[in-house]
């Protein structure tokens, strides 16, 4: 296989990538191969420090698998820690993007994206899910509004989120029409579609029997609801183990953290459905509260960079767009 060949999918977080990974990146039948371990693809480019990087020692390992493929099959790195770290802002995303043209120049890019207040909730919901934390929504949220603790370390912050910043960094590496971006919101809304527009970007063999045989209605991490997540996070302050995101738990016990969640989730099938629609009410206002307007500039510049209609997929746009996307800007 050539770089040519390679199809590199860093993320976003909470787009599907455990789907995509699970049912179509490694699957011969859909026309896609993935050669590398995560184990290896996270000792290679996930790194811990800027200095981890050993560009040699990579070089030479994606070498190995660099000779010619005769079975047509489209070979996939798939790593949504590839977009930068999630709690964290994304702050090492610039860095892995360069280490990933310098290995693989020639490579095609998959970046997802979602709704930004709906990834904030499911980004919200995993956090209290697995267990890292004790913080309320509105908490949470306002993490990146500290003056302290901003400059110190990395935190999580909205910009995160503004995605265009991510989408034209990779354009100006690999090139417009070597960077392919969606909205997670077609996968949910055509999957067989969204599919099918990636095995186009990349030329996969993906026959319409293949498309039709894969498992769509497979769904990885589902989430808790907002009624859920508040008893959840009520357990994570007083009994989950104390760790660095979770440092100040009132009464650290050894308790079983997957079963915990497991007999949640069925619990939450049986909470009253008023009281959980209620709650999801309460944290969608917080959320929009918080958010205001802040993306909708970006939305619009992405808009524009990527071709898609982010409008129809609930984003907020700029109020008086198309007209003021830059001529510069708008996609080819």
């Amino acid at each position: 296989m050539t770089d040519r060949q390679q199809l590199i999918h860093i993320g976003y977080h909470k787009t599907a990538s455990t789907w995509l990974q699970m049912q179509l990146f490694d699957n011969p039948d859909a026309g896609f191969v993935s050669p590398y371990s995560a184990a290896d693809i996270k000792r290679l480019l996930i790194t811990r420090t800027p200095f981890d990087f050993d560009l040699p020692a990579s070089k030479a390992f994606f070498a190995s698998f660099s000779r010619p493929r005769d079975d047509g099959l489209v070979p996939v790195i798939s790593r949504e820690r590839l977009s930068g770290a999630m709690a964290s802002s994304g702050y090492d995303s610039r860095e892995y993007a360069n280490n990933l043209y310098r290995l693989f120049p020639g490579a095609k890019i998959l970046i997802v994206i979602r709704e930004q207040k709906d990834m904030l909730w499911s980004s919200y919901n995993q956090y209290i899910k697995s267990g890292c934390g004790p913080l309320k929504l509105r908490h949470y949220l306002g993490m990146f509004q500290n003056p302290v603790m901003t400059p110190k370390l990395p935190v999580f912050g909205l910009p995160r989120f503004e995605y265009h910043l991510l989408i034209e960094y990779y354009q100006q590496l690999f090139g417009a029409t070597n960077v392919l971006v969606l909205p997670y919101e077609l996968f949910r809304e055509d999957p067989a579609c969204f599919v099918r527009q990636i095995a186009d970007y990349c030329a996969a063999p993906l026959s319409e029997e293949a498309l039709a045989a894969l498992p769509f209605e497979r769904r990885a991490n589902r989430a808790m609801s907002a009624l859920a997540v508040e008893l959840k996070r009520i357990i994570n302050r007083l009994f989950l183990r104390k760790f660095d995101l979770n440092p100040s738990v009132l009464l650290p016990l050894n308790i079983d953290h997957s079963r915990l969640k497991h007999r949640l989730m069925r619990l939450d099938e049986r909470l009253p459905r008023q009281l959980k629609e209620r709650w999801a009410q309460s944290s969608a206002e917080t959320i929009a509260t918080m958010v205001g307007n802040r993306y909708q500039q970006s939305n619009g510049i992405t808009a524009a960079l990527t071709g898609l209609d982010l409008s129809r997929y609930g984003y907020d746009m700029p109020p008086d767009w198309p007209a003021t996307a830059p001529a510069d800007r708008v996609a080819a």
